[in-house]
């Protein structure tokens, strides 16, 4: 015989209380109503529904820019982007030329360059790297000349075949090649 045939109704007895003496209350659990259920369900689909609305009504939409190849689109804002590029490239180098630290002059040409490609293409040029402008420089004929002078302006411990601008500055012709790449973009 085995120890559940024997177990079996003694333990089922003390569990349900039926030969043991326990109270009334404690010989089982107590049903409860359904509705509760299916309450706890519907809130939890609720709630779950209410998240999902407010990501989906919140969530900001990006305009899809398509450039044309071979077509600037010269909008207000692309104008005032490049009147602001040669500006800043103008005040990038004021009267004490000698005294310009060139990785600095270097790392400003590359920011406004970035900042006017991505203003003209509507790509994030200002948060690529040189290898993924030049990536991008390929889809983009646009872009090619500003990638090319984001490469060259790199500064070498970011790039091994990078840095020759930086190392031996000519700042006046960096300043001049950037300004020329601002206004063919």
């Amino acid at each position: 015989m085995r120890a559940a045939e024997v177990l079996g109704p003694v333990l089922l007895g003390r569990v349900s209380g039926g030969s043991t003496g326990l109270p009334e209350e404690l010989s089982g659990p107590v049903g409860h109503d359904p509705r509760w259920t299916w309450l706890a369900v519907a809130l939890l689909v609720l709630a779950v529904g209410y998240v999902v609305v407010v990501l989906v009504a919140t969530r900001t939409r990006r305009a899809a820019v398509t450039p044309v190849a071979g077509v600037a689109a010269e909008t207000p804002e692309v104008e005032a982007s490049r009147r602001a590029a040669l500006a800043a490239l103008a005040a990038l180098l004021p009267g004490r030329r000698a005294a310009a630290d060139p990785r600095r002059v270097a790392l400003g040409v590359s920011e406004i360059v970035r900042a006017h490609a991505a203003v003209v293409t509507g790509l994030p040029t200002e948060a690529m790297t040189a290898e993924r402008l030049a990536a991008a420089a390929a889809a983009e004929p646009r872009l090619a000349a500003a990638a090319r002078l984001v490469a060259d302006v790199q500064d070498p411990a970011f790039g091994a075949a990078a840095g020759d601008l930086v190392a031996q500055p000519d700042l006046v012709a960096l300043r001049d090649r950037a300004a020329a790449v601002v206004e063919a973009l």
